[in-house]
């Protein structure tokens, strides 16, 4: 049984269009008004130090498209201090479609959360060239030059001084395949996070030693060859202890109540559509704790009258973000932060 259910009204949100949320530029003929409203800024914004990323006033309130040596990815900073930083996670990139205008658009579904919660929202663009490769490409943190997560992990630290009162900890979201990703990263870096939202994954790394990566705990070792000029030898043994450690991290797994499409054949999974699936990953990853003496942080949730569609699934994943964050303000020290 779910912990929740919440019902799909068929009413999706209307999101202002871009043009709608964009700030006059200053006028650039007065430097001195220029430097005198940054260093306000800088002071009111509630930085904790000089920031490496630090955020223009014309890049705030609207999504902006940013470059990096990882790959693009989408930011979004509300107006005001930044209580913590959140990223977003796309699904599967289509033919025809790129990485950016699908990550463009995830953002934009998370943006009025984002104002109403202070949060700097942070979406990589995992493009077919880097991370969609193979075994699942991004969904088991792998990529071309770098690692997935090595892209997420390198993004949160550029902005993390930009976040009032920092925990270390941030907020993960992903749907489908991006939710394959969230889920993979929570065991891999279980010390990073405050709260997961894992929207309707069609696989997990289940808390099993005789299944390996990216599907299980136990060690993967093999030739990933993403081009005819680029192939790699990989040998990865994930660390049991951070299954452990993310069964006590505050997660909750929503799903819609119709996914009920068969899913591929993968080792080690249990059930055969999303809604089983996840179920049966939720209760290993709570006896898992169990035996270990630990109380588990899992929440299942069905959303009745929704398919496999994140902005049919996105409200719901929302609230259940803000009630994990409202929770974890009541029970301040609950979790140590990352090192």
């Amino acid at each position: 049984m779910p912990d929740a259910v919440y019902q799909f009204s068929g009413i999706l949100p209307v999101l202002r269009p871009r043009s709608c949320v964009r700030i006059p530029l200053v006028n650039k003929s007065r430097p001195f008004f220029l430097i005198f409203l940054s260093l306000l800024l800088f002071v009111s914004l509630g930085f904790s130090e000089t920031s490496r990323a630090l955020i223009e006033l014309e890049e705030r309130d609207r999504p902006v498209l940013k470059d990096s040596p990882w790959g693009q990815y989408w930011r979004f900073a509300p107006l005001g201090k930044i209580s913590n930083i959140l990223v977003v996670v796309h699904g599967t990139v289509e033919e025809n479609q790129k990485a950016a205008d699908l990550a463009g658009q995830f953002i934009n579904r998370w943006m009025e959360y984002a104002r109403s919660e202070h949060l700097l929202v942070l979406s990589p663009a995992f493009d077919k060239l880097d991370y969609q490769g193979p075994y699942g490409g991004y969904r088991g943190l792998f990529g071309r030059k770098c690692g997935a997560d090595e892209f997420v992990n390198n993004l949160v630290d550029l902005y993390r001084s930009c976040v009032k009162n920092d925990s270390g900890r941030f907020l993960l979201y992903g749907h489908s395949a991006g939710g394959q990703f969230a889920g993979r990263y929570l065991v891999r870096h279980p010390n990073r996070l405050g709260a997961v939202v894992l929207s309707a994954p069609g696989r997990y790394a289940f808390p099993d030693p005789n299944v390996p990566w990216p599907y299980g705990m136990g060690r993967i070792k093999r030739t990933m060859k993403w081009s005819k000029m680029d192939i790699h030898q990989i040998d990865i043994q994930p660390d049991p202890e951070g299954w452990l450690k993310a069964a006590c991290v505050p997660v909750s797994v929503v799903v819609g109540e119709k996914d009920l499409e068969p899913q591929p054949a993968r080792p080690g999974q249990k059930g055969k559509n999303r809604v089983e699936i996840a179920s049966h990953w939720i209760k290993d990853m709570r006896d898992l704790a169990r035996k270990n003496g630990k109380s588990p942080n899992l929440r299942s949730v069905i959303v009745h009258g929704a398919g496999h569609s994140s902005t049919a699934l996105t409200p719901a994943c929302q609230k259940e973000m803000s009630s994990i964050m409202k929770k974890d303000k009541k029970t301040p020290g609950k979790s140590d932060p990352a090192p």
